[in-house]
């Protein structure tokens, strides 16, 4: 006998009539309600990995069961066991259906009825009759690797999901949801650290085809988010993870409040990465009885109302959706679109990317029957500088000023390509521009080198080497303005373009190191950088290819820079033909022998030193561990050591345009004669 709000356990250990080793369904009746808890462990002191884990006992109801959260080999190894029992009072037939994240379905179907009050077992790993085992990919009949959704149905049963791996124990019941509303009283985003506890919730639909969440934060209880989740599927599952939530801060704890017209399911998992059993899981609370109107769209509305941009710039709108509250909702579908569309593009995000030619517009974004406009202008934006008139093009990373007489399709081509690099850049940096990168582009050599003067404000013998010398610049003027240059005459042959990606990778590293570190900087890190970040382009692997066993070679024959040659950017500057070339092959490969030693982590870390005024020595030997002329005494033989054999041919799968096969000789010392033949069929 139980008291009235007492408990009492019952341990199958001390029962003699049980079988040790031997798993039981067990059937609780009462003449009152009751609540039922149970803990299954491990935790014997012989045992050297000790584990447990709860789940809530289920109250007998007939339907549909809903298990949000059932895996095989995934999350860290983990698979779910699912223990149906028969709570009804005739034998039944469990039907699993399962659905995965991707929308693949299987269903399985018991081999045998399940006798009342007795349990099924189900591995997903095999097929329903617990031999076969199941491919990787699943079937119609078995489910594949990673995250399912699980309905129940062909009786009346009490489904358990246990969800094991070598350090974790999770268990979870199905529920039959029969409420529009969920409550889930803590969910937490990184609390504790970056590696702390973070509870993504999985949540499953009964039909219903969209949520909402609403995000209310523990410490003051303010409405933080209020968050529309689409494309609900019955039987599917969707994940939400606090991390990936815009709005949620790291560090803090929430309550959130579920609404599903139709019904839904959630498991909360509670996650860390401190080590030792790092993972929980409990389940949605229902609400107890009519809930109150969920928070629904109420209205559209687009930011600005109004734009002006040139031609093949870019202008970002905003749609906001609110609630009747006139609480902001985010991850509303918004469809957006252009009339007329030859005025340019939007993409799901709203981004709009003007088109070649000027006229004006709307740009319309809709969700369900509401909508929201605004109106767009596209103008011819040029401005004069230096003598120059360029046509301007605000890009979304970057100020693309390309010369009037270079054709549209030309600048178009610019413009992508500078977005494309600035990305690429900020990404291995880790870091976004402090301001928008200006780039000027001059159709010729002459124009080029003028404009160096005239634009950037370089100085006239300065200009006249680089003009000559190089495609592609980056200049920060006496007055602190920095800017890349670029001859287009030059540039527009390669395929692909890789001075523009090189000269910003100048701009990023002159933004950490400060305007102060040019002449302690050594210029095989600055150049070798820019070099490297060169081989991010799509087809370059026959650049890369050539930079490294160029290098490579020149060591073996024995004509190469030595390190310390290679350390001022005046004599850098200075040199021309031939070995104004090779010098960037061998640098690229000293950056990347750097940068395998200590990581780009580190060498970023070497330029935030740099502009805090440590002499670079010093900054290599905190950052690298080593004195930095030990290290430089190194790179030779580490450079030779790129290739096995001398001489010999390397090839790459590409070549300048496009696909195919380039191929490169090395090791040779000069003057050798070399014959080559190619033996294959001939098509065509």
């Amino acid at each position: 006998t139980v008291g009235s709000g007492r408990s009492q356990f019952i341990d199958p250990t001390v029962e003699t009539a049980l079988v040790a080793g031997t798993e039981y369904a067990a059937l609780l009746t009462a003449a009152q309600p009751i609540a039922v808890v149970v803990n299954a462990h491990n935790d014997a002191p012989t045992v050297s990995r000790p584990m447990g884990f709860s789940y809530n006992g289920v109250a007998a109801t007939s339907g549909s069961m809903y298990l949000p959260y059932v895996v095989r080999n995934s999350d860290g190894s983990r698979t779910t066991r699912v223990l149906v029992q028969n709570v009804g009072s005739t034998d039944a037939t469990p039907t699993l259906t399962f659905r995965s994240s991707s929308g693949a379905q299987a269903t399985v179907t018991a081999p045998a009825t399940v006798r009342s009050g007795r349990s099924w077992s189900f591995d997903p790993r095999f097929q329903a009759n617990g031999k076969t085992s199941c491919p990787t990919a699943g079937t119609s009949t078995c489910i594949g690797t990673g995250q399912h959704g699980l309905v129940v149905t062909g009786g009346t049963f009490a489904v358990l999901g246990i969800t094991l791996s070598a350090p974790t124990g999770m268990g979870m019941a199905a529920v039959r949801p029969a409420t529009s509303r969920l409550y889930l009283p803590n969910i937490t985003r990184t609390l504790g650290g970056a590696s702390g506890w973070t509870t993504p919730v999985v949540l499953q639909s009964a039909g219903t085809t969209s949520a909402v969440l609403r995000w209310y934060r523990f410490a003051d209880g303010t409405l933080v988010v209020t968050q529309y989740v689409p494309d609900l599927v019955s039987g599917g599952t969707v994940r939400i993870d606090p991390r990936d939530v815009t709005g949620l801060e790291d560090g803090t704890q929430y309550a959130v409040v579920v609404d599903a017209a139709g019904g839904a399911a959630a498991a909360v998992l509670e996650l860390n990465d401190l080590g030792g059993d790092g993972a929980m899981t409990y389940e949605g609370f229902p609400a107890a009885g009519t809930v109150s109107g969920a928070p629904t769209p109420a209205s559209l509305s687009v930011s600005p109302s109004s734009g002006s941009v040139g031609i093949g710039a870019a202008q970002q709108f905003t749609a906001t959706v609110r609630d009747r509250s006139g609480n902001a909702m985010i991850g509303v579908p918004v469809a957006w679109s252009v009339t007329p569309s030859t005025l340019g593009t939007i993409d799901e995000n709203g981004l709009f990317v003007a088109g070649a030619t000027a006229g004006s517009g709307t740009i319309t974004a809709r969700f369900g029957s509401f909508s929201a406009t605004a109106t767009v202008v596209v103008a011819t934006q040029t401005i004069t500088a230096g003598g120059y008139t360029f046509t301007w093009r605000a890009t979304a990373t970057a100020d693309v000023y390309a010369e009037r007489s270079i054709t549209s399709s030309d600048a178009q081509t610019i413009a992508t390509t500078v977005d494309a690099d600035v990305a690429s850049v900020q990404g291995t940096y880790g870091r976004a521009y402090s301001t928008r990168p200006p780039v000027y582009v001059f159709p010729t050599t002459s124009s080029y080198t003028r404009g160096l003067q005239t634009v950037l404000k370089m100085p006239a013998d300065d200009a006249t080497q680089a003009g000559a010398n190089t495609a592609g610049v980056f200049y920060r003027s006496a007055d602190g303005v920095t800017s890349v240059a670029v001859n287009w005459s030059r540039a527009g042959e390669d395929d692909p373009q890789t001075v523009f990606r090189h000269e910003l990778t100048h701009m990023m590293i002159d933004q950490i190191a400060g305007p102060d570190s040019d002449e302690d900087m050594p210029a095989w890190l600055n150049e070798g950088s820019a070099r490297l970040q060169e081989f991010t382009i799509a087809g370059t692997d026959f650049w890369e290819m050539q930079n490294r066993y160029s290098a490579a070679s020149m060591v073996a024959v024995r004509d190469y820079f030595e390190v310390s040659e290679l350390a001022s950017q005046d004599e850098w500057n200075a040199r021309t033909g031939d070995p104004g070339e090779l010098q960037y092959y061998e640098a690229s490969q000293i950056a990347q022998l750097l940068r395998d030693d200590i990581g780009q982590s580190k060498m970023i870390d070497i330029f935030e030193r740099l502009d805090r005024g440590e002499p670079f020595d010093a900054a290599f030997l905190a950052e690298s561990g080593q004195p930095v002329a030990l290290w430089e005494s190194t790179v030779p033989s580490r450079l030779q050591g790129i290739s096995t054999f001398y001489p010999a041919i390397e090839t790459a799968d590409d070549e300048p345009g496009g696909g195919g096969l380039s191929y490169i000789l090395y090791g040779f010392w000069p003057n050798t004669t070399v014959t080559i033949e190619i033996v294959g069929e001939r098509r065509g």
